[in-house]
């Protein structure tokens, strides 16, 4: 009977994915119709190049490692000195090492900051305890027995499942935006978590996708990435990296999310999740108001007995590590945490910064509005804003076909 609901489940998640994608089909006919449906690098051939990363104020260094024992290979980029102690860092999609930059500035002097980037163009090699595996594998390498581990999103996922079955390799950990998989998993019964995760069901949709994220210049980077307030070079960087090799690297964190999301929240297990015992040296950080998540993925009672909490009210959203000015107050939580550790033993607060509790707000100019919760409903609103600017997308669409046949 579990197993029949479980498959259950899994068509119903498919399903939300197809009807989702429908809009997404419509599009793809118009370009198919236009004979620009494939996915290529659309950008002017004359266009001229940002220098990648030229805003890095920091010395970091390059490398790419294959592990043969898991025909893997992994890209990493280093700052600070080998011999201090090592700080680990694991993204989410659609991201990559470069999102750590603030980070890796700030804590390169103290540590040897690490940000792994893993080639998963197999599904196989992205399954979750493959790469968490892999992570293991990177530490014997560096010649470490012990890290300090920080990941964001599906890194900060792959943080919990490190923890679960190598916590003695881990001196400390900081999970951004990235709930328990087990809380997230009953979480999904929620019609409005349901909601905030229907986009991730769509990128279980074989090929559209990478077709919907390639077009227009990725211009659903621009979109994702708004309420982050990137400068143009930042943005640029991101784009750089994910059109390499003819996308590759977009469709790699595309293979990650469809490996894992079905066998997360529906078939794993994900065990320890009780007791306070099991993660005693976890700093779990959220954005209230999460276009990703319910704040009750990071309000659960085994959340606030067992780790300490933080939330950060910020309006530049899921992604706000990636601002500059977000990104300060995120580095000072995080060097808190590995300084002062008996001041989390009981209330974080900063003056002009906190209110009561673990909560910290930026300092915004009287101007800025601060968003609001969430509901189910302005959720769905979302929904249908969506949808009607694709209606007018798929309009402008039909209209450059037609004049192109004209000519």
């Amino acid at each position: 009977m579990k197993s029949l609901l479980n498959y259950l489940c899994v068509l119903f998640y498919y399903t939300i994915g197809l009807f989702i994608s429908l809009k997404y089909v419509v599009l793809y006919c118009v370009q198919l119709c236009s004979g620009s449906s494939t996915i290529v690098d659309n950008t002017e051939e004359n266009e001229e190049k940002p220098l990648l990363y030229k805003d890095l104020k920091f010395d970091f260094h390059e490398e790419k490692l294959k592990i043969n024992e898991q025909h893997i290979e992994v890209s990493f980029v280093s700052a600070g000195s080998p011999k201090s102690p090592l700080m680990l860092f694991l993204h989410g999609f659609p991201e990559f090492w470069y999102i750590w930059k603030h980070q890796m500035k700030e804590f390169s002097k103290e540590y040897w900051t690490v940000a792994l980037d893993f080639n998963t163009n197999d599904s196989k090699i992205a399954d979750r305890d493959f790469l968490v595996d892999c992570i293991k594998v990177m530490l014997d390498h560096f010649g470490r027995n012990r890290c300090i581990l920080i990941g964001r999103d599906f890194g900060g996922s792959l943080v919990w499942s490190f923890l679960n079955k190598y916590p003695e390799l881990v001196v400390k950990s900081v999970i951004i935006n990235a709930p328990h998989p087990a809380i997230f998993k009953q979480e999904l019964r929620k019609v409005s978590q349901l909601a905030k995760t229907s986009q991730q069901m769509f990128y279980l949709v074989p090929k559209l996708p990478e077709w919907y994220f390639s077009r227009n210049n990725l211009q659903k980077l621009d979109t994702l990435y708004k309420d982050a307030e990137l400068s143009a070079d930042e943005i640029s960087a991101m784009k750089q990296h994910f059109k390499k090799n003819t996308f590759e690297n977009l469709k790699n964190g595309l293979t990650t999310l469809r490996s894992n999301f079905i066998a997360d929240t529906i078939f794993r297990d994900h065990s320890k999740v009780s007791t306070a015992e099991t993660y005693p040296q976890v700093l779990t950080i959220y954005t209230k108001s999460n276009s990703h998540y319910n704040d009750s993925c990071f309000g659960h009672n085994f959340v606030k007995e067992a780790l300490q909490v933080t939330e950060i009210q910020t309006k530049h959203g899921h992604y706000f590590q990636m601002n500059e000015r977000s990104s300060k107050l995120l580095n000072k939580v995080i060097r808190d945490y590995f300084e002062n550790p008996s001041k989390w033993e009981t209330n974080w607060n900063e003056e002009d910064k906190t209110t009561s509790g673990n909560i910290l707000k930026e300092n915004f100019d009287e101007n800025d509005e601060e968003k609001k919760d969430n509901t189910v409903g302005e959720t769905f609103d979302k929904l249908i804003k969506q949808c009607n600017e694709t209606i007018e997308n798929i309009k402008e669409d039909i209209k450059e076909a037609a004049e192109k046949k004209k000519e």
